[in-house]
């Protein structure tokens, strides 16, 4: 079989928006801010909320990461990640953080569908989620790991959990 790689015009397709958001506490690499405006164009996430001290657009190294996906997704700048956390909650979405707790459950592990509406919280690149905002998520999740790292780049987690997300809720039932 000879295979032949697709170019992007043959790939163009709307936009699918689903009920998922992401929530990023204080994350303060500018690259890492890019790549999650392009993870949540990719994923179809409906809205990207920036708490905290996150570093913001307009930024040179944010637009290049992002490939111009941060003119796709509806985002909005917030200096408290409590308040848009019992925003969310109030509009029935379940707050599941992203980090290495002593109640994570394993990703794989994770029931996604069971929640109709998702909002996924990272931290910061150097202390995680902060212990003020643990206390009002709804559960925590983490990525297994076999070797001796404890944690991923905030980018590439968000990457992995967004890829279970999607595919236990949504491309189950719907591949394409």
């Amino acid at each position: 079989m000879k295979h032949r790689q697709l170019e992007h015009a043959e790939l163009t397709r709307p936009r699918q928006v689903l009920p998922l958001r992401i929530i990023c506490e204080t994350v303060q690499v500018p690259d890492n801010v890019g790549m999650m405006f392009r993870l949540a164009e990719s994923f179809g996430v409906e809205q990207l909320y920036l708490t905290g001290e996150s570093i913001t657009p307009p930024n040179k190294k944010i637009s290049k990461a992002s490939r111009r996906t941060v003119r796709e997704v509806p985002f909005s700048i917030e200096p408290s990640t409590a308040s848009v956390i019992a925003r969310l909650k109030a509009e029935g979405f379940a707050i599941i953080g992203l980090e290495v707790t002593t109640s994570s459950i394993p990703l794989r592990d994770f029931d996604f569908e069971k929640h109709r509406k998702v909002a996924l919280v990272v931290g910061s690149e150097k202390n995680g989620i902060s212990a003020e905002t643990l206390a009002l998520v709804d559960a925590c999740t983490s990525i297994p790991l076999l070797g001796k790292t404890t944690s991923l780049n905030v980018a590439t987690a968000l990457a992995v959990a967004l890829y279970e997300v999607v595919s236990q809720e949504f491309w189950k039932n719907d591949p394409e």
